[in-house]
C-alpha cells in the first residue's frame, strides 16, 4: 500500500526545509562579502591583511553567540530565537552595504555575525526534536547542503548586481529573503512535534527516539559538565581544524581566482560556484553513507573526505592550466564539505536533545573561532609572500590533515554521554 502511494511528505520534512532555507539565506548573506571584497578593497584601499580582517570580523560576532544562542534556544525554544535572529541579521546585511570605511565595515560585520550566530543552535535543536538519532546524520548533512547552495548562488546573484550597479546594492537586495523566511517561520514552525496541532499520531510516533533518554536531569547540566563530555570536546577539535580549511578556502577562493589566476568578474562568478555545487553532492552522499554504511563508526567518512580534500587542494594550486584548476577546486569542494557535514552529524547523533542547543553551541563555536582566524591567516600569508598563495594553500592542507588526526580520538558512534549511562 505504501509503495503504491509512493513518497509521503511528512511535517518533519517541512521543519527540515525551514532549517535548510535558514542556512541557505544565511550563507547567501555572508558570502556576498567574499564576492564584493576585491571591489571594496579597491574603493577603500585595503591590503590583503585588511581584507582578511573584514571577512574575519563576521566570525568574531558569530563565534561569541554560539554558546549564548544554545542557552537561549534550550530555554525559550527555537521558534522565537529563529525569527528574531533572522530579522536582525537581514537588517545588518543592509547596514553592511552602507558602510564608508574599514572601521565601520568591520563593526557592521561583527554585528552581522552576532545576528547569524543564533541560527545553528536553533536548527540543531529542531532536528533533535523532529528526527531520531538514526536519522540525524543525514538530516544534518541535508541541512548543511543549504550552506553550499547558498554559497554557490551568492556569486551568481551578486556578480551581476556588482557588475551593473556596484557592490553596495548587492547587500541591499540579499536582505529581502530573510524577511520572507521569518514570515514563513511565524506561520508554520513549532518547537516540538507535541506542539504541532493536527499532527497524525503515526508521524508523532516516528519522532520518538529509542536512543539516548532525554530527562529533566539533562537540562540541569552545567556548561562545564557538557563541555567535559568526550563527544563534545573531541568534536570541538575536529570541527575547529576542519573549518580552518573550509573558511580559508571559501572566503579567499574568489580573490584567488581574480588576483592570482586573472579571471574576469563574470568568469570568477561561475568558477566560484562550482566547488559549492559539488559540495552539496558531497554532503548528501557522505550523510547517506554515514547513516547507512558507517552508522557505528562515523569518523571514517570524515577522515576519508579530509585526506581526499587535502590532495585536491594540493593539485589545485600546483596545476598550470585553468581547466585543471577548475577540476581540482570542484573536487576539493566535494570532499571538504562532505567531511564537514558528517563531522557535525556525529555529535548530533549522540547528544541528548534536552542539551542539544548548548552542546552544539559549544561545538559550533569551534568552527566559528577557526572562521575568525583563518581568513586573517590566509590574508597575512598572502601579504607576507608578496601576493603568492602557495604557502596559504599549505596552511589549508595542514589544517584539514590535523582535523583527521583529531578525528582518530573519537570512539565508534556509541552513546558515551555519562549522564545517559547514569540514567540507563
Amino acid at each position: 500500500m505504501e509503495s503504491r502511494r509512493g513518497f509521503l511528505w511528512k511535517f518533519k520534512y517541512t521543519m527540515l526545509a525551514i532549517c535548510w532555507t535558514g542556512n541557505m539565506v544565511s550563507y547567501l548573506d555572508r558570502m556576498v562579502m567574499a564576492i564584493a571584497i576585491p571591489y571594496i578593497a579597491t574603493e577603500f584601499g585595503l591590503s590583503a591583511t585588511s581584507m582578511g580582517v573584514v571577512m574575519s570580523a563576521f566570525f568574531f560576532g558569530y563565534a561569541t553567540c554560539q554558546i549564548p544562542g544554545g542557552i537561549l534556544v534550550d530555554k525559550f525554544g527555537a521558534r522565537k530565537v529563529m525569527i528574531g535572529t533572522i530579522l536582525f541579521w537581514s537588517g545588518m546585511t543592509v547596514v553592511s552595504g552602507a558602510m564608508w570605511s574599514l572601521t565601520s565595515l568591520v563593526v557592521a560585520r561583527v554585528f552581522f555575525g552576532i545576528g547569524e550566530g543564533l541560527q545553528p543552535p536553533s536548527a540543531h535543536k529542531t532536528i533533535s526534536h523532529w528526527f531520531t538519532t538514526k536519522e540525524r546524520s543525514f538530516a544534518v548533512s541535508t541541512m548543511i547542503t543549504a550552506n553550499v547552495v547558498g554559497s554557490a548562488f551568492a556569486p551568481l546573484i551578486a556578480v551581476p548586481i556588482v557588475a551593473n550597479l556596484g557592490w553596495r546594492p548587492a547587500f541591499y537586495v540579499l536582505a529581502l529573503p530573510g524577511v520572507l523566511l521569518a514570515t514563513w517561520i511565524w506561520f508554520t514552525f513549532t518547537n516540538t512535534p507535541e506542539e504541532k496541532k493536527g499532527l497524525p499520531q503515526a508521524q508523532l510516533d516516528e519522532t520518538k527516539d529509542e536512543g539516548i533518554v532525554a530527562t529533566k536531569a539533562d537540562a540541569s547540566q552545567t556548561f562545564w559538565q557538557i563541555l567535559a563530555e568526550p563527544i563534545v570536546w573531541k568534536s570541538f577539535l575536529v570541527i575547529f581544524f576542519y573549518n580552518m580549511t573550509l573558511w580559508g578556502f571559501s572566503f579567499w577562493l574568489p580573490t584567488y581566482l581574480v588576483k592570482s589566476r586573472g579571471l574576469s568578474l563574470a568568469a570568477m562568478g561561475i568558477a566560484s560556484a562550482l566547488p559549492f555545487m559539488a559540495g552539496a553532492v558531497g554532503l548528501l552522499l557522505s550523510g547517506w553513507l554515514s547513516d547507512h554504511v558507517f552508522s557505528n563508526n562515523r569518523k571514517i567518512p570524515v577522515m576519508i573526505n579530509g585526506w581526499c580534500g587535502a590532495a585536491c587542494l594540493y593539485f589545485m594550486y600546483t596545476v598550470g592550466s585553468m581547466e585543471s584548476l577548475l577540476v581540482w577546486q570542484t573536487a576539493a569542494g566535494f570532499f571538504i564539505w562532505g567531511g564537514v557535514g558528517v563531522a557535525f552529524g556525529m555529535p548530533v547523533s549522540i547528544i541528548s536533545k534536552n542539551i542539544m542547543g548548548r552542546a552544539m553551541g559549544i561545538v559550533n563555536t569551534a568552527g566559528q573561532i577557526s572562521g575568525f582566524i583563518s581568513p586573517m591567516v590566509v590574508g597575512g600569508l598572502v601579504d607576507h609572500f608578496g601576493g603568492n598563495f602557495d604557502v596559504a594553500f599549505m596552511y589549508l592542507i595542514g589544517s584539514v590533515i590535523a582535523s583527521t588526526v583529531c578525528c582518530m580520538l573519537l570512539p565508534k558512534n556509541k552513546p558515551e554521554m555519562q549522564l545517559a549511562k547514569a540514567v540507563a
